[in-house]
């Protein structure tokens, strides 16, 4: 057990796998790795390196063929020892869970057209609204679903776009950290929430400092931190609630 507990630690990383495969074809500066990775940021790919060499499956030297210092990165060879078996692996989950999900969802979807008495097309579309599977769902289907139910409820200006500020505000009011509200919305970089929400938490920053100069004067009442903000985004604020149900 603790031998497969360390083989995860040493791969297991989200990026770990992206950096070794961006070193097999030959060494690599710094700045290609982050530009070729898209969505890592340079304190994760700084993480990552630092890790992975660590671990002996990279190594660093400077490149000779610059006059300034730089420094390029490579694979061990503990390293490349990794491709062949991370190489069986990929075609096992590819072989074994890819086409084992695919296989499932195809069996279910021939049984509800046969309960319905309709027939699975030869090139039907994995997913699809219809069950004989002969046109793909709309990429604008959520969109034009949740258009139908703001005008429902009386808010015509509100954009879907909108729900991710609404998220975002209530959760940093309600005191949670900028890095899990990062991962709610989907941003790798907490960073970026940082600078996008900055004025929420400077707010919050103001009332915790003044609570720890109270207590460093020995006040003896002490302020409360804020409530939850209110339900309200940049550009909107929720007049009534509504029941959401799946498009599909």
């Amino acid at each position: 057990m603790q031998r497969e507990q360390r083989f995860v630690e040493v791969i297991g990383g989200r990026w770990t796998l992206a950096v070794l495969a961006e070193l097999v074809d030959g060494d690599c500066r710094y700045q290609y790795l982050h530009d070729a990775l898209e969505g890592i940021s340079y304190k994760v790919l700084t993480d990552t390196l630092r890790r992975a060499e660590r671990d002996g499956l990279i190594g660093r030297h400077l490149d000779s063929e610059r006059v300034e210092t730089a420094t390029l990165y490579n694979l061990t060879d503990l390293g490349r020892s990794l491709n062949e078996p991370l190489e069986a692996l990929a075609q096992w989950v590819q072989a074994n869970v890819g086409v084992r999900l695919l296989t499932e969802h195809r069996a279910c979807v021939m049984s509800w057209a046969a309960q319905a008495g309709a027939e699975l097309r030869p090139d039907a579309f994995v997913f699809s609204p219809f069950l004989e599977a002969a046109t793909p769902f709309r990429p604008d289907n959520v969109t034009s679903f949740f258009m139908r139910v703001r005008d429902s409820v009386g808010a015509p200006t509100v954009r879907l776009h909108d729900l991710r500020h609404f998220t975002a505000t209530q959760l940093i009011g309600a005191g949670v950290d900028v890095r899990t509200v990062a991962g709610r919305l989907g941003q790798s970089d907490p960073s970026l929430t940082l600078r996008v929400y900055s004025h929420l938490i400077e707010e919050r920053d103001r009332t915790a400092a003044a609570i720890m100069g109270r207590v460093l004067s020995g006040t003896p009442d002490t302020l409360e931190m804020p409530p939850p903000i209110e339900a309200q985004s940049r550009r909107f604020r929720p007049t009534c609630r509504a029941t959401f149900e799946s498009p599909i």
